[in-house]
């Protein structure tokens, strides 16, 4: 489901399907918004089927339901910024679909099994927060919370590892609440993300380092002696029309100066539009 979002979102802003929708009126936020409604509806039926066969094995932990009914919110606003990262709609499906799985299937296994092991607790622990930068990481730490919470955290309590105790309350903060509050995090700060860059932020901050620049252009000096040839150079240009000059140069300077040492050349240039 998440590969189809991203190569859709994809493929219109590569064809400029989305620039044509722009020019003909479309909002950016409508764009957005219709797309988060759409793709959240289809995740939704996803998450009921998930939550339907849950039930049906006898997996009812709220805490883990829960996780699943907010993962949209966390995955959809961080799908669709990593689709600014990408020009070919099977590579950003390729990595989307190893990405995720890696995380599901690989990464949260090898977390639980470090966070499991006495030597290794606290360095579980710190893996085990980090991977909470990619949303689909709560799922399988939902689901083995929901199912073995008890057992992980009678063991936690027993063993001298290194780790910190763990409650056996799947709503504590640390647990699967954890789990939740994340989905909401990333929807906060993913849809951030997405605002900066489709204003163009760093377009803005180009304009803004120029102007910045311009700033520091040194003032022309009225103190130098000018060369006759400069002067009426300067004249012919001043009264030339613009047409004439494919780029036309106003008050340019090279100045000499002689400091203490060697004599040394500095060109001070000043364009006038």
């Amino acid at each position: 489901m998440i590969t189809v979002t991203i190569s859709y979102l994809v493929v219109e802003r590569i064809t400029m399907l989305k620039h044509i929708q722009i020019i003909s009126g479309m909002q950016l936020g409508a764009y957005w918004l219709a797309n988060f409604l759409f793709d959240a509806a289809k995740l939704a039926i996803l998450v009921a089927t998930t939550a339907v066969f849950f039930s049906a094995y006898g997996f009812n932990s709220p805490s883990m339901l829960l996780t699943f009914a907010v993962f949209p919110l966390g995955i959809l606003p961080f799908t669709y910024v990593m689709s600014f990262l990408f020009t070919v709609d099977s590579a950003a499906q390729t990595f989307t679909m190893f990405m995720h799985t890696a995380t599901i299937l690989i990464f949260a296994n090898v977390v639980f099994v470090l966070r499991m092991t006495p030597g290794l607790e606290s360095i579980g622990d710190r893996v085990h927060y980090s991977f909470h930068a990619i949303p689909s990481y709560s799922l399988p730490t939902a689901i083995y919370f929901g199912t073995t919470g008890s057992f992980v955290s009678q063991y936690r309590n027993m063993t001298t590892g290194t780790g910190e105790d763990i409650s056996p309350d799947p709503w504590a903060w640390k647990n699967n609440s954890l789990e939740v509050s994340t989905q909401f995090v990333h929807f906060v700060f993913w849809f951030l993300v997405l605002f900066l860059i489709e204003a163009d932020l760093a377009k803005r901050f180009r304009r803004l380092y120029t102007a910045c620049v311009k700033r520091r252009f040194p003032r022309m000096r009225t103190d130098l002696a000018v060369d006759e040839d400069v002067l009426a150079e300067q004249a012919r240009v001043a009264v030339t029309p613009c047409e004439q000059f494919k780029i036309r140069v106003e008050g340019l300077r090279k100045v000499y100066e002689v400091k203490q040492g060697p004599c040394r050349a500095r060109d001070l240039v000043a364009v006038e539009n």
